[in-house]
């Protein structure tokens, strides 16, 4: 059991990381785009 329970919450924070780095991009691309 434990080792499923490790492996979604590695899951889980491979996908906020995705996402993170998504909407840090986007942030960056719209502070270029203002200078």
């Amino acid at each position: 059991m434990k080792k499923i329970i490790i492996s979604a919450l590695v899951a889980a924070l491979l996908v906020g990381i995705g996402i993170a780095s998504q909407l840090i991009k986007n942030q960056i691309q719209k502070l270029e785009g203002c200078l």
